[in-house]
């Protein structure tokens, strides 16, 4: 009985061949899709053709210097970039918006009264002069209608400058400032505010009030108008409409408010007729002359 089979029975297996020796690798151009910014310092740059290449036309040179790169220095000031812009874009939207954004209610409330009121009197004097226009156009009368135009506008022209007293509809304004805690701008305000409501005449305390009128603190403290003190209590008169005088003083934020702000009483009662008798003399001009007539 035979036994396993020997070794020597079996085939012999082929002896693996040697490895072929290390042959050169031929130098190839590096395609652009391998080009990089980020090349070790010291290797040569991946952009500049290797020895024994083929050299790249202009056109391609070109082309490649303009393409984009996407390097992160290049993104992170684009960013900056935009974000900068943006800033600037918003503070510009704020400052615009500013004037009015820090306002209060209230005082909002005072602004756009007193555009409306401005609004109306402008329309309601635009009128008026398209009427004399018309008639004075139209000759009515002959000359009388000029002449009778030329009359009222001087007596116009006499109360607006405070040279003749005035008589008519208005309200009359009682201050008591026991400690004489108003400020100037207080009162600057109230005459504003009367313009602004449409009055024709005013007077404060003693002084008629006119364009050139200033109202300053007082040496010994209070309030002075024109150099007059008003001392701890005065009054102030104005010939207009009432009601809408009496509006102007009482609206959120106004007159008012401000002098009961300083612990001071203010009195707003509405008359058919009051007169005010405070006279300017006329001014004497110096500079200005009137343009003659063509």
């Amino acid at each position: 009985m035979s036994g396993p089979p020997q070794d020597a029975d079996r085939p012999a297996r082929p002896e693996p061949e040697d490895p072929a020796p290390d042959r050169p690798i031929p130098d190839r151009p590096i395609p652009d899709r391998l080009v990089s910014d980020s090349s070790p310092r010291g290797a040569p740059a991946l952009d500049e053709p290797r020895p024994g290449s083929p050299p790249r036309s202009p056109w391609r040179q070109l082309a490649h210097a303009l393409r984009p790169r996407s390097v992160r220095g290049t993104v992170l000031a684009t960013g900056l970039a935009l974000a900068l812009g943006l800033a600037v874009s918003t503070q510009i939207s704020v400052t615009r918006d500013q004037g009015l954004t820090d306002l209060r209610p209230e005082e909002l409330v005072r602004v756009l009264h007193d555009v409306d009121r401005r609004a109306d009197r402008l329309e309601a004097e635009a009128r008026t002069l398209a009427v004399e226009r018309q008639r004075l156009e139209n000759g009515d009368a002959g000359g009388a209608a000029a002449v009778s135009a030329a009359r009222k506008r001087v007596d116009t022209l006499a109360i607006l400058v405070g040279t003749v007293p005035a008589q008519g509809p208005g309200i009359r304004i009682a201050v008591s400032d026991p400690d004489q805690a108003m400020e100037p701008t207080v009162v600057l305000d109230a005459v504003q505010e009367l313009r602004d409501a449409g009055a024709e005449a005013i007077q404060v305390g003693a002084v008629r009030v006119v364009a050139a009128t200033s109202v300053l603190a007082g040496p010994d403290g209070g309030v002075s108008v024109d150099g007059t003190p008003l001392g701890s209590s005065f009054t102030v008169l104005a010939i207009g409409d009432p009601t809408t005088m009496a509006t102007a003083m009482a609206i959120p934020g106004g007159v008012e408010q401000a002098v009961r702000g300083v612990g001071a009483t203010i009195t707003v009662s509405q008359e058919r007729s009051l007169r005010i008798d405070a006279v300017r003399k006329p001014a004497t001009l110096q500079y200005a002359h009137q343009i003659p007539a063509p």
